[in-house]
């Protein structure tokens, strides 16, 4: 039980004279306004109001309580309003990793706007696509785009889903030959995002349920940029989160192939520290984030597949 309320709760049953007055006061019941003075009696370990049937008189010890009490809570509130002054003015340096490509071309846009409204905090940014880089680098923040997050000590909550597309330019489609099924990229020249693919297995939600199949190719990658260049280039077959190709696909410089094959989805991550004690930088950034996360994404629906031309 909060003492803080117990207290509180004492005073306006003195101030009242009784405890039916003081509960209706504070919109509580009159036995949790006598529970509360009597959990207060058992933490000073004396009894603080003699009770009778119609009015209370204090004892020797709650004329004292009494006498403390009400300067105690004032300052009290004192302190928590001092608190929320210093917060008002949020400042210091603010560590924040991302991906390399999402970050430029997504998460960029989002900063600068936090920024505006906290013009005394001082970003900084950092290259990170896994979780132990976020650990050996000493962020506060970072995006983690992964299908999952691997057990950790800190925390994480989910910033938005990233659907994946299969995609190749319509110069190398042409050389290639039909591809109808996943095992049909068994024979093209696949690029590959090792951080997303590990092992280079492509993992799909087709008409007859989940496939998979290993892929090979001339060229991979741990970031998604140099997959997104080689495709553009005719090189070959990529994977990747649609958040990556949207404009490309929109605007037909990619093909989308094998629609009716799903990729397994990826998910955006925010990862944050597990301390008790976050800073308010850090916080601010986090309900920024969050209320980010509410809003449409360019990457969530893919446009239908733009086919061979």
């Amino acid at each position: 039980m909060d003492k803080l309320d117990c207290l509180r709760t004492f005073l306006e049953v003195v101030k009242h004279g009784n405890f039916t007055f003081a509960a209706e006061h504070l919109g509580i019941s009159k036995a949790s306004a006598s529970n509360q003075v009597a959990a207060l009696e058992q933490t000073f370990g004396v009894t603080l109001v003699a009770r009778t049937t119609k009015q209370i008189a204090l004892t020797q010890a709650g004329e004292q309580v009494f006498s403390q009490a009400a300067q105690l809570l004032a300052d009290y509130g004192e302190m928590l309003d001092s608190v929320g002054r210093l917060e008002e003015d949020v400042k210091g340096i603010l560590r924040i990793g991302v991906p390399p490509s999402f970050g430029a071309r997504y998460l960029t846009p989002m900063l600068l706007e936090f920024a505006a409204q906290y013009p005394l905090i001082e970003i900084k940014v950092f290259a990170c696509n896994t979780v132990d880089q976020f650990t050996a680098q000493g962020l506060d923040v970072a995006i983690i785009v992964a299908q999952s997050l691997p057990d950790s000590s800190h925390k994480a909550f989910l910033l938005a889903e990233s659907p994946q597309v299969l995609v190749a330019s319509q110069a190398y489609l042409e050389r290639c030959g039909p591809i109808e099924t996943p095992a049909d990229l068994k024979r093209c020249n696949c690029l590959v995002n090792l951080l997303n693919s590990p092992g280079s297995i492509w993992r799909f939600n087709g008409p007859l349920g989940s496939e998979s199949v290993h892929v090979r190719g001339t060229l991979s990658a741990t970031f998604g940029e140099v997959i997104k260049q080689a495709a553009l280039l005719g090189h070959g077959i990529a994977m990747h989160p649609y958040y990556m190709f949207a404009g490309e696909v929109e605007r037909g410089q990619l093909c989308r192939i094998l629609p009716e094959y799903e990729p397994h989805s990826t998910s955006i991550h925010v990862l944050y520290s597990n301390r008790d004690l976050v800073p308010a930088r850090t916080t601010r950034l986090l309900d920024f984030l969050r209320a980010w996360a509410k809003q449409p994404k360019v990457w969530d629906s893919p446009v239908p597949n733009a086919g061979r031309k």
